[in-house]
């Protein structure tokens, strides 16, 4: 089965995931500053050994080309890692729904398990902490939204209207 969880293979970087699968790492998923998520193929295994690179790296990138392209705003062939080792990047690729789907479809074309996973909840949290830090005043205040909608620092929203 595969599985879509957090990493810190390219060190802290706070909304960095991969797609594993019968221990191999696939996929790692980055997200942008401008919101967006970035795709790529992946060229090595996790620095804790937990898991290998696909090791048809040709057949993953054409997969990766079929399932990604449709849903990038703009994509790179033939990248080239520290190990001069080819991967393909996409950009600018909006809803993290369509990377999931798009992940499921080249999981199954691989021969894999389609990944199953808590990935999206994790997005819609995190965008809800960016919202509540976006909004809030302090560390220990209930961030005033719009329309008497408030949100607490655990991200409950609270309708203050009567």
């Amino acid at each position: 089965m595969a599985i879509i969880s957090s990493s810190d293979k390219l060190g802290p970087h706070r909304g960095h995931s991969k797609i594993t699968a019968e221990n191999y790492v696939l996929l790692r998923i980055v997200k942008e500053e401008d919101k967006t998520y970035k795709v790529m193929t992946a060229t090595a295994g996790e620095d804790d050994n937990s898991s290998t690179a696909y090791p048809q790296q040709a057949q993953l990138m054409e997969a990766a080309e079929n399932q990604f392209c449709p849903i990038s705003q703009a994509w790179e062939k033939d990248k080239r890692d520290r190990e001069n080792r080819a991967y393909v990047e996409f950009y600018r690729i909006d809803d993290p729904c369509d990377i999931q789907e798009a992940a499921n479809r080249l999981t199954t074309s691989l021969g894999l398990d389609p990944a199953t996973c808590a990935w999206i909840d994790a997005v819609a949290r995190q965008e809800m902490k960016d919202i509540w830090h976006e909004f809030a005043v302090d560390d220990d205040e209930t961030a005033y939204m719009s329309d008497g909608m408030s949100m607490t620092r655990n991200r409950k929203i609270i309708d203050e209207k009567p």
